[in-house]
């Protein structure tokens, strides 16, 4: 299922819009709806008008008609992923920023480059990911948190920390396999040691 997207308000103002009839507006911001975390979609005129007009009896032809008209006015690549008729938004990226975006299930258009963040178990992938450090790490640490269900992994208390088992300090890295939460006691107790060094157990 697709995340939320995001519409500017600049859509409305821009050029290219002003071009399209409204179905083709529509139809555009129901694409945005429906595509991937990387922006594409199976490219099916029936397939589409299942999704976004369930209630509406409008015929294939002025489906893919309206299909092709956003394809020629560079809303949107159409081309053959894997035998497969896809869709590639084309301002994917300038419209939208989530959290996480997961890779597709559509190999990518010819000269694309995806952008990819997602946490599977205890590590963090991101490729070609535009983000500071200060958001990666707010990331990391509500990945942390989700993981021990915001329990301190010494003592068993409600944790505020997210703690290095081994200390940056000592080579320890910002692997989510290195990184447990940790209540403020035990947090400022350990310092920077290891478990071991501080006499301390996870649990």
């Amino acid at each position: 299922m697709a995340s939320r997207r995001m519409i500017d308000p600049g859509f409305w103002k821009s050029k290219a819009v002003a071009g399209c009839t409204p179905f083709e507006r529509l139809l555009y911001l129901g694409m945005v709806s429906l595509a991937d975390d990387q922006g594409r979609m199976l490219c099916h005129p029936a397939a589409i008008r299942s999704c976004l007009f369930p209630y509406d009896d409008i015929p294939l032809d002025d489906m893919a008609r309206a299909i092709q008209s956003l394809y020629g006015r560079g809303f949107i690549l159409i081309y053959d992923a894997d035998g497969r008729p896809a869709l590639q938004v084309v301002d994917w990226w300038d419209w939208q920023r989530p959290r996480w975006a997961r890779p597709s299930r559509f190999a990518a258009p010819e000269g694309w480059q995806d952008r990819i963040c997602f946490c599977a178990g205890t590590k963090v992938t991101r490729i070609n990911w535009p983000v500071s450090a200060d958001t990666i790490w707010r990331q990391i640490r509500r990945a942390i948190f989700k993981r021990d269900s915001h329990t301190c992994r010494y003592c068993g208390a409600r944790a505020q920390h997210v703690d290095h088992i081994v200390p940056r300090s000592q080579g320890g890295s910002d692997e989510l396999d290195n990184l447990v939460a940790s209540c403020a006691r035990c947090n400022l107790s350990k310092g920077g040691r290891t478990p071991e060094q501080a006499g301390m157990e996870l649990i």
